[in-house]
């Protein structure tokens, strides 16, 4: 089981390990569970903990939503969880914002539907809890 952690407004974060294989980079990240997200993003406040060297970034795309459009760039990724016994991988084509876009500063990072659709997700806003049960991964270890 996956469980998220909430913030003091209530809105609920799952937290793991991101790889960009081809910058060589590894992150533990906390995105904000965005059912309204089509793609998973990652904005500038990680972007720029990550050191993501931006001038090799390449696919670059605009995307809409709610607060109008922005540029983000597609890279391949690997999400990691770890939910106690198992960890479960999840490969993904993540968007990463241009620094200066539209992308409101401070903004979080967003789990997106495109991973969403791998759970089952149990929600309780009186207990502040939101799990989600996996029904299929990419790859899904043992832990020792």
């Amino acid at each position: 089981m996956i469980t998220c952690e909430f913030d003091e407004w209530g809105q609920p974060y799952v937290r793991c390990e991101i790889i960009l294989p081809r910058l060589d980079i590894s992150y533990q990240i906390r995105f904000l569970v965005d059912t309204g997200a089509y793609k998973t993003c990652v904005h500038a406040w990680d972007a720029g903990r990550m050191s993501i060297p931006f001038d090799l970034l390449q696919d670059r795309r605009e995307s809409f939503g709610i607060g109008g459009s922005s540029l983000y760039f597609n890279e391949n990724a690997y999400l990691i969880f770890n939910d106690g016994n198992l960890t479960r991988v999840y490969r993904v084509e993540l968007l990463i914002a241009e620094p200066g876009g539209n992308v409101a500063e401070g903004f979080p990072s967003l789990l997106g539907r495109d991973l969403l659709h791998n759970w089952e997700m149990t929600y309780s806003p009186m207990r502040d809890r939101l799990e989600f049960e996996v029904l299929s991964a990419y790859l899904t270890l043992e832990n020792e």
